[in-house]
């Protein structure tokens, strides 16, 4: 049972950080179109 509880928090763990990382990943991309203008994409 106790492997069981492993196999299911480490999931939910990757996905959780994986989240943290694609927020953090849009706020840096959103700051830095703030700061070097629409033109820097392009």
């Amino acid at each position: 049972q106790r492997d069981t509880n492993k196999a299911f928090r480490l999931p939910s763990q990757a996905v959780a950080s994986a989240g943290q990382e694609r927020t953090a990943i849009a706020s840096l991309f959103a700051s830095t179109q703030m700061f070097c203008g629409p033109d820097w994409s392009g």
